[in-house]
Parts: C-alpha cells; structure tokens; sequence
C-alpha cells in the first residue's frame, strides 16, 4: 500500500510537470511565431504595432504558469502526506503531546479523540503560494524541502525573481515594460524551465 502512494505521488509530479512544459514550450513557440511575423516578408502590421502589448502579455503568462505549477506541486505533497496520515491512523493526541510546551499539557477541551488529519485546504496553500523565488524557497520549507541544496534554483533565483518583479511592476504600476523583449521572454522561459526541474527533482528525492 505503501509503495502505490509513493507510485501515485510519483505519477502526479510527473503530470504536473508535464502539463508546466507543454505550457512554456507553447508560450515559446508562439512568442517564435511572432518573431518571425514582424522580421519576414510579408510584414505583419498588427503584430509590429503591438509588440509591447505581447510582449508582456506573454511575461505575464509565463509568471502565471510558474505560480500554478508551484501550486500544483505543494498541493501534491500535501495530499500525499494526508494519505499517508490516513494509513497510519495516529491519534491526534500523541501530536498534541509531542508539542507540549514548558507551560505544560493542552487543556482537555483542546484534546482530540479523532485520528490526526492535515487541515491545509486551497486557501491556505494560495496564502503561500508565489512565484517569487523567496517566497517559494519559504513555502516550500512548510513541506518539508530545502530548494537551496539545489544548485540550479539558487543560481536561478535572482533572475526569476527580476521576472517577477517586471510583472508586479506591469501589473501594478503600469509598466511600459519598454525594456524588455521578446528575447528576453524567450530567454526567461529557458531559466524558467531549468528552475522548474531542480525544484521537481527536489520533490522527487525529498522522500
């Protein structure tokens, strides 16, 4: 029984992060296209005069499939470490007791006869859940996994983090974003990827 909750937590990781890349190589291919309207004959007019607007339509996109991908993977761990609960049938009680303070026992109306279950619905994942770098390494601590013993999301980090910063700026202030190009798109999907897969081989071996 054991060994299927650890096949299926595979499993979903695997799909999750498969719908993420199909996501990103989508973004990618379209961001291609629109190269290739405004270079070659025969010039696209619309696509040209609205670069910008593209431009960080598809920044904002990206940022948004990180975050869903973070949430996707947390929301994962979580159940599978209720399933496990589940399994393992442990009073809440003897959590209880493992907690005591100093200060002495739990009072008896806050004792628990029930079997111990997480409590950790959408909201509370979404009250964490970002796809700023710090944010992530924090939320991810929640769970138990250290993303700093990974070479690839601390050498990543700062640039997700510059990523994410432009889209706060366009989103919240209007940015004109006149300093960033589809280039720079293309170049924060590569490192968007390479962040993404360090943090998926951390879930992986984080059991």
């Amino acid at each position: 029984m054991a060994e299927s909750f650890e096949e299926a937590y595979h499993l979903n990781i695997f799909e999750i992060n498969k719908v993420f890349l199909a996501n990103v190589r989508s973004l990618q291919s379209l961001i291609g296209e629109v190269q290739t309207t405004v270079t070659n004959s025969p010039f696209d007019g619309f696509c040209a005069t609205h670069i910008n607007f593209l431009t960080k339509s598809f920044l904002i996109n990206l940022c948004c499939s990180v975050e869903l991908f973070l949430k996707d993977l947390v929301t994962e761990r979580i159940r599978h470490y209720d399933e496990i609960l589940k399994l393992a049938r442990i009073p809440h009680n003897i959590f209880q007791w493992s907690e005591w303070s100093e200060a002495g026992k739990p009072k008896e109306k806050n004792l628990n006869y029930a079997e111990f279950r997480l409590k950790i619905d959408g909201k509370r994942v979404d009250s964490v859940i970002s796809p700023n770098p710090f944010k992530t390494i924090e939320c991810f601590q929640l769970i138990g996994i250290d993303l700093l013993k990974y070479e690839k999301v601390k050498n990543n980090k700062e640039l997700i983090n510059s990523l994410v910063q432009k889209r706060n700026k366009i989103i919240h202030y209007n940015d004109s974003a006149t300093d960033i190009s589809l280039g720079d798109v293309l170049q924060f999907i590569n490192t968007s990827v390479e962040y993404s897969q360090a943090i998926v081989d951390a879930m992986k071996l984080a059991d």
